[in-house]
């Protein structure tokens, strides 16, 4: 029988522990084509070969175990990891299993032989805590990092992790073992267990693919490193993603000489420019624009864009910047132009005549904020097709594949050289447009600093709880962020200005963010180590910002327990509003009047109550001796968990964290209690929600008032009937009820004791609805003078026991007339009208808790040919001269100089001597019968008939 022949690879480079190993002592034979040499090596003294045969399989000798072991022996297993660091893998985030023999064997051998030249092994009981480490690494450095699993059910147990990589762009090398293939000690690495026949699935790399840039397979240690540098290609090339490599025990245990590979010849696709077609007619629209809008999603994970993004908006003044994803900081909060962050669903889309798409995958939702149909689109993206969603159907007049950075240093240069360009752009009306855009952000900070209410016995909410964290970390801060419904109003608090400081998943996988928080903050580490052997840096802090349902979902006690193993300090702050809200927030959306408004969370299976208890958990995972208590009081314990309720708890708890997270080096879990009911709440009969209040204002206006006009008027009935839903489903009705459904509870933070649980609605819920619906005007699409008309009878018509008379009897005393500015375009004023309400003759049994008898809201005056409450009072005021000025005419009063630069109101006083005379001459059954046709998109000469 002729001996078997080994085939070895003699590489050009060996470490000296490698140098020892057995060598064979053939002189090399030469193959053209290849990149190494092949030695052919016939041992002295073969072993005999065994021919298989299902006959013979139940006698076959298992190899001893001396015979299996060499532990000077270069194997596939130890090349993959030398591979890995030779093409700059540093982290290798492990989860063993039966598949990984010759893989462990290689790891110890690596740590004892080549400490400092070898990844780090970080141990991670949960597979999801590994990938979203390596995930979190790669954000910060662009670099990908190493996950390794166990055959089919460790890929499995990826779960969303490879998702969010994939979706997020986050270059990750996967490997994971597989079956043998072999079962009767053919070969090292043969079946020994019984889970190998169980763990052998027909196409494993089939469970991971469609999310992968590449999927392989090593087959033979003579091409491993190949194998991984090939997939490093394509995880670095973008769009850059994750990539997955298996191989079985047999050829991870397989030995052969060491090699190694030119590492300059196995680089990524290189970044991709604008034609200069291109270049000319984007540079050329942007300029040239009345209203041009640029919308980024992940444009800032090149930390370089940011300022290449604030320079092309200082070339072009007026010009707005709008973040759709919101997964990386891609333009400074701070900056004039910028519009902040919304997912997809910000008005700003609707007026814009050019756009400008940069690595942006949904630039707007086509149902609810679509551009205007002559509006010019440009889009520049890694991947402008969206390759891997097959539903994607955005319209572009132009569409280019191009690095982001690359383009965006083109169109600057451009502008600036282009004679043509840099004569427009001197036009006065850049300049004013400019000044414009520069109030109408600071209007835009000015409402977003009077949403958080931070007095110290305040309870928590987004809007407090991110201001808190904007004023009391370090600017250095880094936000990890994994919060599903409040991560647009934690964006306007903490307003991330600094490249990298802000970074979200991209993905929609809940959960990533306790893993990736870890990865930051080992890849800044690493990156102080290297500047500090240049200079001295400022250590940094990741904040950590994470829901409960997320936190849960992803196995935290893998994360903590993580965290305290490898001292890896992170402050987390877990916002606990008691289950997942996003699922609710959705079915309203799609059923606005469905069963979902008056379910609760139990019956919705959404709730998390009873509510775990997260600090106690954090230091029980991290190993600390905890009891069932708050928290533990011992100063040395490495985890420290703190539950608030409070502002003034918060704060407090924050001091601590500053000098305990980057101080000492140590983490520290708070976990945020938010819309918690605690104890017992009244409820009665008579009490309604937000979502009840609306329906029962349909109901009233269609019973009461509609109906009679029907009757009346038989010929017209059609014309008298309330346009809750149109043919195509729109109307000032729908688009309302639609509105408090969604946004009005998941944008501004309204809790769901008040829209959703039947109890009392209280003054201060009234006063917020109605300055949410005034400052978010652009929330509701409908004319102006329709909305304050209905924004009024929301408050008049029963509400929190406010009777009817309530506004009838309003005298001059309690409206206080005035001049402001639009916050939406400080360049316009509007007349507004702040108004004091005393409710009279409370209902019984409607009203059980203290609260205030009175509530003031503000209201605003577009002329119409609608009705709205401020007509109403500003004729009456008109015609009974009662402006200290005398103003006697509506151009007179509206034609005043404009508010002095700096101001944003002005007081239009009334005489004192008018102050008690009644302000509405209208009966209430007139009034009521104006207020509802208004509110019901019925025509102009229906409200002239009824005046």
């Amino acid at each position: 029988m002729a001996a078997r022949s080994h085939v070895w690879l003699a590489g050009s480079t060996r470490s000296p522990a490698i140098a020892t190993a057995r060598r064979p002592s053939r002189s090399p034979t030469s193959k053209p084509g290849l990149p190494f040499t092949l030695r052919t090596h016939v041992p002295s003294q073969p072993p005999p070969a065994v021919s298989f045969s299902t006959r013979k399989l139940m006698t076959t000798s298992l190899p001893s175990r001396a015979e299996m072991e060499t532990p000077e022996s270069y194997t596939t297993a130890f090349a993959l990891f030398e591979a890995m660091w030779e093409a700059g893998i540093t982290a290798c985030f492990v989860n063993v299993g039966s598949d990984h023999p010759s893989i462990l064997e290689a790891i110890v051998r690596g740590k004892r032989e080549r400490p400092g030249a070898w990844p780090r092994m970080i141990t991670c009981p949960s597979e999801i805590t590994a990938i979203s480490m390596a995930d979190g690494y790669a954000r910060v450095t662009g670099r990908p990092q190493a996950v390794l699993v166990h055959v089919d059910v460790g890929t499995q147990a990826l779960g969303q992790g490879i998702h969010n990589a994939s979706v997020g762009r986050a270059p990750v090398f996967i490997f994971a073992g597989m079956c043998p293939y072999t079962e009767a000690g053919e070969l090292p690495g043969s079946r020994t267990e019984y889970m190998h026949w169980l763990q052998e699935a027909p196409d494993q790399k089939a469970i991971v693919r469609q999310y992968c840039r590449y999927t392989g397979e090593v087959r033979t240690g003579l091409n491993v490193k190949q194998t991984v540098g090939r997939a490093l290609q394509f995880a670095n090339s973008t769009p850059k993603g994750p990539v997955y490599v298996a191989s079985a025990r047999e050829v991870l245990a397989q030995e052969m000489q060491p090699y190694s590979l030119d590492q300059e010849q196995w680089v990524p696709i290189g970044p991709s420019a604008l034609t200069a077609d291109a270049v000319r007619d984007i540079s050329t629209a942007l300029v040239q624009a009345e209203r041009p809008l640029i919308i980024t999603g992940y444009s800032g994970r090149d930390r370089r864009n940011p300022g290449l993004l604030v320079a092309l908006a200082d070339l072009i003044p007026g010009i707005r910047v709008h973040d759709t994803g919101g997964s990386d900081m891609c333009f400074p909060f701070s900056h004039v132009a910028s519009e902040g962050f919304r997912l997809s669903r910000d008005e700003c889309t609707r007026d814009a005549d050019v756009f400008f798409l940069l690595d942006c995958d949904v630039p707007w939702i086509p149902s609810h904020n679509p551009p205007r149909k002559d509006a010019k689109i440009y889009h520049v993206d890694s991947d402008p097709l969206n390759q891997q969603m097959p539903v994607s159907f955005f319209p572009a007049h132009g569409r280019w594949k191009a690095d982001s950075f690359t383009a965006l240093t083109q169109l600057i240069d451009y502008i600036e050289n282009d004679a043509l360009l840099t004569k427009t752009l001197q036009d006065p009306r850049y300049t004013a447009r400019g000044e414009a855009r520069a109030n109408v952000h600071k209007a835009r900070l000015e409402t977003l600093a009077l949403q958080p209410r931070l007095s110290a016995h305040e309870a928590l909410d987004a809007h407090n709880i991110g201001s808190l964290l904007r004023t009391s970390l370090p600017d250095s801060t880094t936000f990890v962020v994994g919060v599903a419904t409040a991560t647009q109003m934690l964006s306007d608090q903490i307003q991330a200005s600094r490249p990298g400081s802000w970074i979200n998943c991209g993905g929609t996988g809940i959960g990533w963010s306790n893993g990736a928080a870890m990865g930051v903050q080992m890849a800044l580490e690493d990156a102080e180590k290297d500047k500090k052997s240049k200079t001295e840096c400022e250590p940094s802090l990741v904040c950590h910002i994470v829901g409960d349902g997320s936190f849960m979902c992803a196995a935290p006690a893998s994360a903590l327990w993580v965290a305290s193993k490898y001292g890896i300090p992170v402050l987390t702050i877990v916002l606990n509003n008691g289950g997942w809200k996003a699922p609710r927030n959705s079915t309203q959306i799609m059923y606005p009047t469905g069963l979902n408004t008056t379910a609760s969370d139990d019956e919705l299976n959404i709730s998390f109550r009873p509510s775990p208890n997260y600090a106690a958990l954090a230091e029980a995972a991290a190993g600390s001796e905890v009891g069932w208590g708050n928290a533990t009081e011992d100063p040395e314990a490495w985890m420290k968990g703190l539950r608030v309720r409070t502002v003034g708890d918060f704060k407090e708890a924050l001091q601590q964290a500053g000098s305990r997270v980057a101080g000492k080096g140590k983490g520290m879990l708070i976990e945020a209690q938010i819309d918690l009911l605690v104890g017992s709440v009244a409820t009665v009969a008579s009490a309604v929600t937000v979502s009840e209040l609306w329906r029962n204002l349909v109901v009233e206006a269609d019973n009461e008032v509609l109906y009679r006009k029907r009757k009346q008027e038989p010929r017209r009935r059609e014309y008298w009937r309330l346009a809750f839903v149109g043919k195509d489903k729109t109307g000032s009705v729908a688009e309302v009820s639609r509105w408090i459904a969604g946004p009005l509870s998941d944008n501004l933070c309204l809790t769901r004791a008040q829209t959703i649980v039947k109890q009392e609605i209280m003054t201060d819920d009234i006063a917020l609805f109605l300055d949410t619906l005034w400052t978010r005007a652009a929330d509701i699409r409908l004319t102006p003078a329709k909305r304050i008309a209905f924004h009024t009878y929301l408050l008049v018509t029963g509400l929190a026991g406010f009777q009817n008379g309530s506004v009838l009897s309003l005298p001059y005393e309690q409206v206080q007339f005035g001049l402001a500015r639009d916050p939406h375009d400080p360049a316009a004023l509007k007349l507004v009208a702040h108004i004091l309400v005393i409710q009279n003759n409370r209902k019984k049994d409607t009203i059980q808790r203290d609260q205030d008898d009175k509530v003031a809201f503000s209201i605003g005056f577009v002329p119409a040919h609608t009705f709205c409450l401020l007509s109403l009072l500003v004729a009456r005021a008109l015609a009974d001269d009662a402006f200290e000025e005398g103003y006697r005419t509506l151009d007179e009063l509206l034609d005043r100089p404009l508010l002095e630069p700096g101001m944003c109101y002005l007081n239009l006083p009334l005489k004192q001597d008018i102050g008690k005379k009644p302000a509405i001459p209208l009966t209430q059954e007139k009034l009521n019968e104006i207020r509802i046709v208004s509110v019901s998109s019925l025509e102009c000469d229906s409200i002239q008939s009824l005046t």
